[in-house]
């Protein structure tokens, strides 16, 4: 919250230096309604409070504001104080004043939560999530703090089923490295020889990362091909994993381009401190443009400083005295004053200019009529609607007269005045203020160039063992560790007890039987256990992998959602989010799914 504050703090200061240093004070109703609002506040008078809530909303739809997003946040951040109906009015205000803030919606559930109105709470945190997901800044952040999420999950799932692999194989690879050892040394010197080749990244200096990649890639010759192409995949995912978190950090991690901003306060019709004052400073840059003088008037009058907006467009007819644009909204500020002739002058040069402009003919019929030339107003209110394509009320956007229509600006002049501008001009429009980084430059992590070491070493000794030194066994029935050339799943022990019992005593098959009972216990029991700890652990032991490691990231996911997501990514993009209640739903399911595969894992024979 208190980032919060400190950001909406930074806006509302903006905006109050553009306005009342450069123009007179109580110029703009939207500050001094706000300046009522504040002033009841520190006071604690609500009837002045009413009133300046009540001026505030005027003042947005007489600017024709869709959002006033920092009034609505900072009434949002003052009602936590202050319980009631005074909190309750600040609320409701801070809705009318941004319908798609999800702050208010948050707020206004814990209050009917704490109050007993459990439906009625309920539905204000749907409206709020509603929220979160219609208004598309917040949307895109939310979506992007999913793709760490996402891949942490996706890491960790990962490396529990190469662990998981490790241990099963484990015995296998130290068996292979003792036999080979045994050809060439002595039997001592045979285990110092197998110590060395399962930990020989520990002698090169490097860490326990590089252990655990390198054992999976000696772990190759023992898969089955299916296994070994889920491997190759899973090495080449933890590869390219930190490089997408680096993208990811360059690429999402940073506010939208200026010019883009420019063009969502246009269309959307939102109030934006920011990106006004981000914008005016470009003056200098400029200075010779009229699209500039023009879109800056625009954002200035809609945010309610209508005679710095008039002094932008007279800029702007002064840069380009034979352009239609800036006598249309000179003329509209002419008509809201209630200057009819200095109206008639300036939008019948428009209509000179510009003659198939339909707004430029429907206001100068309105001057026309104010000048009481009724049948002259009544012939262009005609060709108006002769050139207009639907309603003449569609054709710009009203002003604060009912009547007066002001021209509509989108994209295409912020395009315009972005292409034609010097290239300082398009570094300005395209410049993005770089936020802190999260992460470090990881393009060449220790986790990706151990994964590719592995990645490299294991198709290479896959190649050497399968033409030079095959796999060692592991017994079906006893689990002893055996190399033969022959295609047998027991070793020579199990054949000679089960298969050719008449040359074996009893004694020796009692014995044997015993050993197997104790195998199938051990090995039943280490396998429960590792799917009671890893989710899909039972699964990767049997040789399925992806199922396993799928079930691991399905369960994983809800827990990395509770103790990281939330915490370090929602609760930064929306602090008014009920952020305990989805950690406990999130993590509720996570333990249910654990408990279910561990169960499942530990009943299974």
């Amino acid at each position: 919250m208190r980032a919060r504050s400190r950001w909406i703090e930074f806006s509302l200061a903006c905006a109050l230096a553009l306005v009342f240093c450069a123009s007179p004070v109580g110029a703009n109703p939207l500050f001094e309604a706000w300046g009522t609002v504040q002033n009841a506040l520190v006071s604690g008078e609500d009837e002045n409070l009413q009133v300046g809530l009540e001026r505030l909303l005027k003042a947005k739809g007489d600017l024709g504001l869709q959002r006033v997003t920092p009034f609505a946040e900072a009434l949002t951040e003052a009602s936590v104080n202050r319980q009631g109906p005074v909190g309750n009015m600040l609320l409701e205000t801070a809705k009318r004043l941004d319908p798609l803030l999800p702050a208010p919606r948050f707020m206004m559930g814990k209050r009917a939560w704490d109050s007993g109105s459990r439906i009625k709470s309920l539905g204000e945190y749907a409206n709020g999530a509603v929220n979160m997901v219609r208004l598309p800044s917040v949307f895109r952040m939310v979506i992007s703090s999913c793709v760490p999420w996402v891949l942490m999950t996706m890491g960790l799932s990962l490396g529990a089923a190469i662990i998981v692999q490790i241990m099963v194989f484990f015995r296998l690879i130290v068996a292979d490295s003792y036999m080979l050892g045994l050809g060439l040394f002595s039997r001592i010197n045979a285990l110092i020889f197998a110590s060395v080749v399962v930990t020989l990244p520990l002698f090169a200096g490097l860490g326990p990362v590089w252990v655990v990649s390198y054992l999976f890639a000696l772990l190759w010759i023992y898969m089955a091909f299916v296994q070994r192409i889920v491997a190759v995949v899973a090495l080449s995912l933890i590869v390219v994993m930190v490089p997408l978190l680096e993208f990811w950090q360059k690429n999402f991690l940073v506010p939208p381009q200026l010019q883009g901003r420019v063009v969502d306060v246009l269309v959307k019709r939102t109030a934006d401190f920011v990106t006004l004052r981000e914008f005016i400073e470009l003056e200098t840059e400029f200075n010779d443009s009229a699209p500039y003088h023009v879109v800056a008037g625009e954002l200035l009058r809609l945010h309610g400083d209508r005679e710095l907006g008039r002094v932008e467009f007279q800029k702007a007819l002064l840069v380009a005295p034979n352009s239609a644009l800036p006598r249309l909204f000179l003329g509209a500020f002419a008509l809201e004053d209630r200057d009819p002739h200095r109206a008639l002058e300036l939008l019948s040069e428009a209509v000179e200019i510009a003659p198939g402009d339909a707004l430029a003919h429907y206001n100068l019929a309105i001057a026309l009529d104010l000048t009481r030339r009724f049948d002259e107003g009544d012939s262009e209110r005609r060709r108006a609607r002769a050139l207009a394509k639907g309603p003449l009320e569609d054709l710009g956007i009203r002003g604060q007269e009912e009547r007066v229509l002001f021209p509509r600006l989108g994209s295409k002049i912020v395009e315009s005045l972005a292409a034609h501008a010097s290239t300082g001009g398009q570094y300005a429009l395209n410049h993005r203020v770089q936020g802190r980084s999260l992460l470090a430059d990881m393009t060449f992590s220790p986790l990706s160039l151990a994964a590719l070491g592995g990645l490299l070493v294991g198709v290479g000794m896959l190649a050497v063992r399968l033409r030079w030194y095959g796999p060692a066994r592991e017994c079906d029935k006893c689990g002893k560790v055996f190399r033969t050339e022959d295609k047998t799943a027991y070793c020579e022990q199990c054949v000679s007890v089960f298969l050719k019992r008449n040359a074996v005593s009893i004694e020796q098959q009692t014995a044997k039987v015993a050993h197997v009972r104790r195998w199938e216990l051990i090995s039943s029991l280490v396998a429960r256990v590792i799917g009671a700890v890893v989710p899909g652990g039972r699964q990767i032991v049997a040789g399925r992998v992806v199922l396993g490691t799928l079930l691991t990231f399905i369960v994983w996911l809800p827990l990395l959602g509770a103790i990281f997501w939330v915490p370090m990514f929602l609760e930064t993009i929306e602090p008014a989010l009920p952020a305990m209640g989805l950690q406990i739903g999130l993590g509720f399911v996570a333990v249910a799914g654990w408990a279910l595969t561990a169960v499942s894992a530990w009943s299974r024979r």
